[in-house]
């Protein structure tokens, strides 16, 4: 780690640069907070550092245009032309003076200053950026704060103020409405949720998360925990298996399906193995679990988490669930009395939690999408049970990946298959937005 990264500052201006980089790159994987993790990891900061860390870095994520707006007009023109480090950090302490509204803004002045002296300037000069940091954040802590858009303001308005694309506002705002639109963007601000799930596999014990200062609430008849920071006890659970960390709406699809213990179930689009443990869990171990993806490294990885998790090896197949022809070699004829299957998408309902999907997203490309989901969901539902019932998922919020999907395929299908229920959750800061869809088989 290099000498700025020493501060929880520097370390998260390091982490956003990283990010940065990588979506310049065209490459964003591993998402942000995952990256965000493993940089905390190397750096070996306390929990209140760590926490520090994580929250700020995804704030430079979240907040850039609104930090860059405010730090151009506090910078002379052509002057924010630095290396993408120094710029990172000058939006971390925006970031605390603007967004988060530091109660001592004088102290972090101070530090600040003090990690850009081991930057260098584009001349390659140590030190040299320290005045114009000085300055420019001397200025920003000097000034009254930014206005909320109104209700009616532009929409050039909210997308810097709330640093969301305008195409996306946009969107947004002609699919549902400006009100929806506005709760969208003001809910930018809500702290960072992490839900876990106790691993039964391995610990037995429901009430010790408690030890990890993580609340205990209840959904769909389910127990599911939530904290605020990713705290290094937290990180050490999951690490160790102790514990699992999945969103809401994601643990909310796999309790809307109810696999039952004695069901053949199928995870389709399984990815790393998250939702199959979940599955394997409400199942209790009981019942026959078949996990399928298209990615050979998704199943190397799922293994390991398997091992991890104290669960037996699963049945994981490779299989290219938009090919007919695959699907039937793939499972030989197998029915499946409960399905999931959670879709690959747009990952527009991630763009608080992932926020590089702001500056990643195509929406030229949904049409792609919802012909992939399509294939997908036709093929799952030849797989079903007489009986049996299919849970439609998707991590967004653009109707042409959810219901646009379900409506047509259940319209061919001459009421061989019905809709039972449906839940979505618009994106907030707590949790990502996401559309699930209970469908069941009336034969």
């Amino acid at each position: 780690m290099s000498e700025p990264g020493k501060h929880p500052l520097g370390v998260a201006s390091e982490l956003a640069t990283k990010i940065f980089h990588l979506i310049s790159e065209g490459r964003h994987f591993p998402p942000s907070p995952r990256l965000i993790d493993r940089g905390i990891e190397r750096a070996g900061l306390s929990g209140a550092h760590s926490a520090r860390v994580f929250d700020v870095t995804l704030g430079i994520l979240r907040w850039r245009d609104r930090l860059d707006n405010a730090l151009s007009k506090a910078l002379t023109k052509g002057s924010f032309k630095m290396p993408e480090q120094a710029k990172n950090l000058l939006r971390a302490a925006a970031y605390e003076l603007v967004v988060r509204r530091e109660d001592e803004p004088a102290g972090l002045v101070n530090k600040v200053v003090d990690i850009s002296k081991h930057i260098a300037a584009p001349d390659g000069r140590i030190g040299k950026l320290a005045p114009l940091f000085n300055a420019v954040l001397r200025k920003i802590a000097g000034s009254s704060p930014e206005p909320m858009p109104g209700d009616d303001a532009g929409l050039d308005g909210f997308s810097t103020f709330y640093s969301i694309p305008e195409a996306i506002l946009s969107k947004a705002a002609e699919q549902y409405d400006r009100i929806w639109m506005n709760k969208m963007c003001r809910s930018t601000g809500d702290r960072f949720i992490h839900h876990l799930r106790v691993n039964p596999f391995v610990e037995p014990n429901e009430a010790w998360p408690e030890a990890l200062n993580a609340v205990r609430f209840e959904s769909n008849g389910e127990i599911i925990w939530k904290a605020d920071s990713l705290s290094p006890e937290i990180r050490a659970a999951n690490i160790e298996g102790k514990i699992v960390i999945q969103s809401l709406p994601s643990q909310t699809a796999a309790i809307m399906l109810d696999p039952r213990p004695g069901d053949r179930v199928l995870d389709a689009a399984s990815g790393v193995g998250i939702k199959a443990h979940h599955l394997m869990s409400l199942i209790a171990g009981w019942g026959d679990l078949v996990l399928c993806d298209i990615s050979p490294e998704k199943r190397k990885i799922c293994l390991s988490n398997f091992t991890r998790w104290n669960v037996p090896e699963p049945d994981y197949r490779l299989v290219d669930l938009a090919d007919s022809d695959a699907v039937v070699r793939g499972f030989e004829g197998d029915r499946f009395d409960a399905i999931l299957l959670d879709a690959p998408c747009s990952g527009s309902g991630l763009i608080h939690h992932l926020p590089e999907k702001r500056y990643t997203m195509n929406l030229e490309l949904l049409g792609e999408f919802q012909a992939l989901q399509k294939k997908m969901l036709r093929n799952c539902l030849t797989s079903l049970s007489p009986g049996g019932r299919l849970v439609y998922a998707t991590c967004s919020i653009w109707a042409e990946e959810n219901e646009c999907v379900t409506d047509e395929v259940l319209c061919e299908s001459e009421g061989r298959f019905e809709r039972s229920e449906r839940q979505v959750f618009a994106p907030c800061g707590r949790y990502p937005g996401f559309f699930i869809e209970k469908i069941l088989s009336m034969e």
